[in-house]
């Protein structure tokens, strides 16, 4: 499949549709950001579902950002990737699944 932005740049020929970083090398479905992501799963194995975060990588640039639990960090991250036009729902949900399922070593339904 195409990817969003590849769809709203060629077929719709919208050009100020333009992203301001190169999409990634890897397939659309499923989302490789969303299944890196779900290693979460081992954190809250650790930590526990819980565990609040807070992300001051950018602080300069955007402020911090702060999360109520590890799940809702993942949930932003494939929200990021929706929003962005990198990825599709169904392939953030997908990679969810994959990941999770690969961190815990069982099926887990989101």
């Amino acid at each position: 499949m195409l990817r969003p932005i590849t769809y709203i740049r060629s077929v719709m020929a919208i050009a100020h549709g333009a992203l301001f970083f190169n999409t990634p090398q890897t397939p659309s479905y499923s989302s490789a950001m969303s299944l890196q992501a779900s290693s979460v799963s081992i954190f809250e194995n650790f930590f526990g579902t819980n565990y609040a975060v807070v992300d001051s990588t950018q602080k300069s640039l955007y402020g911090t950002f702060s999360y109520s639990s590890l799940n809702a960090f993942l949930l932003a991250i494939g929200k990021s990737n929706i929003y962005s036009g990198t990825y599709f729902r169904f392939s953030v949900g997908a990679g969810i699944i994959q990941g999770r399922t690969r961190a815990n070593g069982k099926f887990i339904t989101i």
